[in-house]
């Protein structure tokens, strides 16, 4: 196994995105270097923004591989705290965002070799299991690792620490690994799950949806004519789910239906409440948070933009350029502006908002020289890849 040595240095005071970025301090991972050293013995990490502690995850390569173009050789797995790294792991056969995250303070990924699926923690094998699984499922409750893998071709398996605890092999599950708005992707509200089978209905193929919490049973959707289903989620007792029928949204619960304008996205939980995340295209834009009794939540701007945050009634949002990098970071009206055409946010889960701390690990749209933002405080990073999550712990 090809073995990979960080190199940290570190230059310089910490400034703010706020101001102008002139020669800022870096820190660096270079692939194949010698040892570990700083610039200015015993140099405290910067103060982070946050009372938690922010962790951000990347794929980082050899400086000679073109991973923009689809190169994968050599990947490396890179996790770093408030933009320091911290350890480099290999990336394994699967060098996508969906095969790694961050939980419960340890660093875990998973890969398949095609006759069995591996899932590690901090780089070393914690348990493996026969067969091939996608895995769009992931949480860690109590010390125990609970795996939703979908079988190639259809069927999934959840699974306890590897051991199969509900099996149904025609069934597909809702959701995706790499949801920004729910940490256990497919899990919510704990080891709630949803997943659906395929049936004939007035001769006419559908699918019926199963909610199901761990092994058990908890709810069946059957199928209507005209009705699509786009999210199924659970908070607290209830179920509710995000549907189509015709041209009309629908935000449904366990007691009501009510009828939601056109763009609405995905189910949401805000502050403990079930909402509907939309973005809706004119002039301006708008990104909005729905519930039963309507609007909760909006944001708006000329400008396209790329998500919208809610944390304690507060809103945070990512609005972007011509060119689609981020242009601003926006918390209540508090603007944090970054140069144009300078930086990405590769996927959502990159952005979180916690406790009034806004936090973006943003990946340079040329180039290497990357960005950790938290809250007013900025380190910029360099590497060969790209970012792909920030976590609060």
């Amino acid at each position: 196994m090809r073995k990979w040595i960080l190199l940290f240095l570190f230059s310089g005071a910490l400034v703010s995105c706020r101001k102008p970025l002139f020669d800022p301090p870096r820190h660096t991972y270079n692939p194949g270097r010698g040892k570990q050293e700083s610039a200015r013995e015993g140099e405290e990490p910067p103060l982070s923004a946050s009372s938690h502690e922010v962790w951000q995850t990347a794929l980082c390569f050899p400086d000679s591989v073109e991973w923009r173009k689809g190169y994968t050789e050599g990947a490396g797995l890179l996790l770093l705290k408030s933009g320091i790294p911290q350890k480099v792991l290999p990336a394994g056969p699967q060098v996508t965002a969906d095969h790694h995250r961050f939980q419960a303070g340890h660093l875990w990924s998973d890969y398949t070799d095609g006759f069995s699926t591996f899932v590690c923690c901090d780089g070393e094998e914690r348990f493996r299991f026969a067969g091939e699984e996608h895995l769009q499922g992931f949480t860690v409750l109590d010390g125990a690792v609970h795996t939703l893998g979908q079988f190639p071709g259809g069927g999934f398996c959840y699974r306890i620490d590897g051991q199969p605890v509900f099996t149904d092999n025609a069934g597909s599950l809702l959701g995706r690994a790499t949801d920004p708005d729910w940490p256990g992707g497919a899990f919510s509200d704990g080891t709630y799950y949803t997943y659906s089978v395929p049936i004939m209905l007035n001769g006419q193929p559908a699918r019926e949806y199963k909610v199901m919490h761990g092994g058990k049973l908890v709810k069946v959707l059957p199928p209507q004519n005209g009705v699509q289903v786009l999210d199924v989620r659970v908070l607290g007792t209830q179920v509710f789910r995000l549907e189509k029928r015709g041209a009309q949204l629908y935000f449904a619960s366990d007691k009501k239906l009510q009828a939601i304008p056109a763009g609405g996205q995905s189910l949401v939980n805000v502050d403990e409440e079930m909402l509907v995340k939309g973005y809706t295209k004119g002039k301006p834009n708008q990104y909005w948070m729905r519930g039963m009794t309507g609007l909760r939540y909006c944001f708006q701007s000329n400008r396209e933009i790329q998500s919208l945050f809610v944390d304690k009634r507060l809103k945070a949002a990512i609005v972007l350029d011509s060119e689609g990098c981020v242009l601003t970071a926006d918390v209540e009206d508090d603007l944090t502006t970054f140069p144009a055409e300078t930086y990405v946010l590769k996927m959502e889960r990159c952005a979180a908002f916690r406790d009034d701390c806004f936090a973006l690990a943003l990946t340079a749209d040329y180039g290497n020289e990357h960005l950790v933002q938290i809250g007013d405080k900025a380190v910029p990073v360099q590497f060969n890849g790209y970012f792909t999550g920030i976590y609060f712990e």
